[in-house]
């Protein structure tokens, strides 16, 4: 009888331990970080758009490779020039990444990758973004097909319409 009641225990134990690591492995965004998500997404929509506008006007099935906004500049590494913006867009630059350090989806933005209808604002190394997708698709990568970091769709989840949190998560 106590042998019985000792393995129910541990049993017991190890199912809640496996619920929680469950809870906590899985990814989900609260309703109060999309709520303050939500105060600033028109920031955030205008930021992707001005990648997104670009990347169309190139008619390119290629990925395009920018560095983040600095003093009024996007510099596209994929095919050497310059994007000049507003100093209107500038402060929506500013809203828009505060908006995403303050919800802790990103700390800093190093490069952005758009391809297909994706926009993935992206960490140093790749291994965190924030993903525009402009039909609301479930974006399948990081950072981009063909990177690092591959498909991982179990580490990628909504934030709201269009946006994504996407991580990677070694083995």
């Amino acid at each position: 009888m106590i042998k019985i009641k000792n393995v129910l225990a541990v049993s017991i134990v190890v199912i809640l331990f496996m619920i929680i690591k469950i809870y906590r492995d899985h990814p989900h965004v609260s309703e109060y970080e999309e709520k303050e998500f939500l105060k600033n997404v028109d920031a955030c929509n205008r930021l992707a758009e001005i990648y997104y506008d670009d990347y169309k006007k190139n008619n390119t099935d290629l990925i395009l490779t920018y560095e983040c906004i600095e003093s009024g500049t996007i510099h596209c590494y994929s095919y050497n020039y310059d994007i000049r913006i507003s100093s209107e867009d500038e402060e929506i630059f500013r809203k828009a990444l505060e908006n995403f350090r303050k919800n802790e989806f990103i700390n800093a933005i190093y490069s952005v990758y758009v391809y297909d209808t994706f926009v993935s604002f992206c960490d140093g190394d790749d291994k965190e973004s924030v993903i525009y997708s402009a039909e609301d698709k479930w974006p399948s990568y990081v950072s981009y097909p063909g990177g690092d970091r591959r498909k991982r769709s179990k580490n990628i989840i909504k934030i709201t319409d269009h946006w994504y949190k996407a991580y990677y998560k070694g083995l």
